[in-house]
């Protein structure tokens, strides 16, 4: 079944109850081709282009596309009451009625967008990996000097003064020998 050739329309002729409208042909007169290509600009649509376009009953526009003033009105069945079945376009209308929505060229945009992010999140992803690369080496050079200079100091012991040079009279008066000693855990 032909569908709907406006861009984000999912309407199908035979399915939805909805009358539908043939594209002109823009080969049939330069006033067609003229109004064929409103249509395809209207519709928004990127696959239809007027350059490439060929006409077949299956390239068709929803009445939903159509504003009101577009339709012919059937007077006499208006004035006993009835609903016209079959909608009928005015010469030279154009469907202005379209969804908005992403269209091919912007599903195009939306690609290259998605590249572009894939792109920057790899070059973080790169960037992070080399910042813990460098972090690791940094740290492991600063564990090879703080080892260095705890070596330096093992090897270097600290003098201090014993409490007799310091207080030489009350040296005799200080007995450890009672006093718990507590290790370290």
């Amino acid at each position: 079944m032909p569908s709907c050739q406006a861009i984000n329309c999912v309407n199908e002729r035979g399915k939805c109850g909805k009358s539908f409208f043939e594209i002109p042909d823009p080969l049939k007169s330069s006033e067609k081709r003229k109004l064929c290509k409103l249509w395809i600009d209207h519709l928004r649509n990127d696959k239809l282009k007027i350059e490439t376009f060929v006409w077949s009953k299956g390239r068709v526009v929803c009445e939903e596309h159509f504003e009101q003033d577009c339709f012919e009105r059937n007077l006499m069945a208006e004035s006993l009451g009835f609903k016209s079945g079959r909608l009928t376009l005015k010469p030279g209308a154009v469907p202005t009625l379209v969804k908005p929505g992403p269209g091919v060229a912007d599903r195009q945009k939306e690609r290259t967008s998605t590249k572009i992010f894939q792109e920057k999140r790899r070059k973080a992803q790169l960037r992070s990996s080399v910042t813990a690369f460098v972090n690791t080496k940094e740290k492991s050079s600063n564990k090879r000097t703080l080892s260095e200079s705890t070596d330096s100091k093992a090897t270097k012991p600290k003098k201090f003064k014993s409490s007799a040079a310091v207080h030489p009279q009350q040296s005799d008066d200080i007995s450890f020998e009672n006093v718990p000693v507590h290790a370290e855990q």
